[in-house]
């Protein structure tokens, strides 16, 4: 498919993977429509319905950040007049590891940028108003895709308020329903079997709060992550900016923990603490359960119909313990963007969305694995947690082991250049 071909384009999905895409093809020249179940204001111009993360932090890493920019380059000014907070990660986030603290410094690495959920889609929704070429459907379900020789070429809907079916026609349709995996039942529908669902439970609690404090006017941090590995039920929190002197801080469990304060203090390091002591005030708190990281392996698919689409986490959605769901958007976006000026198919998309996904996904599961292992695979990570706890310790002190690690965060390079023994050897002798 060129993008040349594509005149109009259905987005099922108003999620930040859907509410991005609109924008991207909005400005190619393409007619946009997004459909979403929920409910929308149009004077306001707001959805109505409120994800269940829309008040938990979420934080764009480096190599998100850089491709997000590439795409729309006119963004770097404008989240700046948005004042989303950007943080050099090496000297403005204490990071304090479960064996230590990381040294911070100045680093030319580049900086990330965290935002509320509802602040970044409200950014979203400002720009798509500015777009004549995007129309919102909203409180609309989404049914099944029509086809005709291989091709979809409509996607029957329901109209949720006037209680009718109708379809509406595309040259291109793409899938941004989010971590709900409404997916599956489309390549069900398209008589596509040779799938493969690959799931990894963590169970874990995000239980997040709004604060305002002064604490760090005087501190060199910005904010805080304290993070645990190797523990028998790992505990962790993060504690990052949104605005002026508002903060979302965040604690994480496999068990539900009540009470704030009492998290905090018995976590390994007592600086979150010391936070929520001096905040004016902590606002209403928002939980959100990950049930686990989930995927769709499609690499021994041989037929995919044309004009069809499937980016975002509905295609892979991971435990975002480490915050890689928004870059993973962009990065499939970016790929989006290439893809359109090839003669490529639409399975080879698809297929090549699975290998740049991959060293997220093996970062994004690793721990859970760790702790859902049970034989020979459990003393196969009792070996491997050993190894990393030393490499980890080594990052304290080595500068080169430690951006390793930073640029796996960051989704910048692949996790062999940080665990293999051959180069981290190499990296701690130089």
């Amino acid at each position: 498919m060129n993008i040349n071909s594509i005149n109009r384009c259905t987005i099922i999905g108003g999620g930040f993977a859907g509410l991005l895409s609109a924008i991207y093809l909005s400005r190619k020249n393409i007619e946009v429509n997004i459909i979403d179940k929920r409910l929308f204001d149009q004077i306001e111009f707001r959805f109505i319905s409120k994800l269940s993360q829309q008040e938990h932090v979420h934080i764009l890493t480096r190599e998100g950040t850089d491709q997000l920019f590439e795409l729309f380059p006119d963004f770097k000014e404008k989240f700046g007049s948005h004042k989303f907070p950007e943080l050099n990660f090496t000297s403005d986030i204490k990071w304090n590891g479960p064996q230590g603290s990381f040294p911070q410094f100045k680093s030319d690495f580049g900086n990330v940028y965290t935002f509320s959920r509802k602040s970044l889609e409200n950014f979203l929704l400002d720009e798509i108003k500015k777009l004549n070429n995007i129309k919102i459907i909203a409180n609309t379900e989404f049914i099944k895709p029509l086809t005709c020789e291989e091709r979809v070429h409509s996607l029957e809907l329901y109209d949720k308020i006037n209680k009718n079916y109708y379809e509406i026609e595309s040259d291109l349709h793409l899938i941004c329903t989010g971590r709900n995996f409404k997916f599956i039942p489309i390549l069900n529908a398209l008589g596509i079997k040779d799938f493969k669902q690959e799931f990894v439970p963590s169970n874990l609690f995000y239980r997040s709060f709004k604060i305002k404090t002064n604490y760090f006017q005087t501190k060199k941090t910005k904010a805080i992550m304290t993070t645990t590995f190797g523990n028998k039920v790992p505990n962790g929190s993060v504690l990052y900016p949104i605005a002026n002197n508002e903060y979302i801080v965040t604690q994480v469990s496999r068990k539900f923990i009540d009470n704030i304060y009492d998290f905090s203090l018995k976590l390994h390091d007592r600086e979150i603490y010391n936070v929520l002591k001096s905040a004016e005030n902590i606002g209403k708190e928002y939980i959100y359960k990950i049930r686990g990281s989930k995927r769709i392996k499609i690499n021994k698919i041989k037929k995919w119909p044309k004009n069809l689409l499937s980016l975002g986490d509905s295609m892979i959605s991971l435990n975002p313990i480490f915050g890689q769901g928004l870059s993973l958007s962009i990065v499939h976006l970016k790929k989006l963007d290439q893809w359109l000026e090839t003669s490529e198919n639409e399975l080879e998309y698809q297929k090549s969305l699975m290998q740049i996904s991959d060293r997220a996904w093996k970062l994004g599961t690793i721990e859970d694995k760790r702790m859902n292992a049970t034989g020979l695979k459990k003393v196969f990570y009792s070996i491997g947690e050993k190894y990393i706890l030393f490499l980890i310790n080594r990052a304290k002190t080595n500068r080169i082991v430690y951006m390793n690690l930073i640029s796996l965060l960051n989704m910048k390079t692949s996790a062999s250049s940080f665990i293999f023994p051959i180069n981290a050897l190499r990296d701690i002798r130089n």
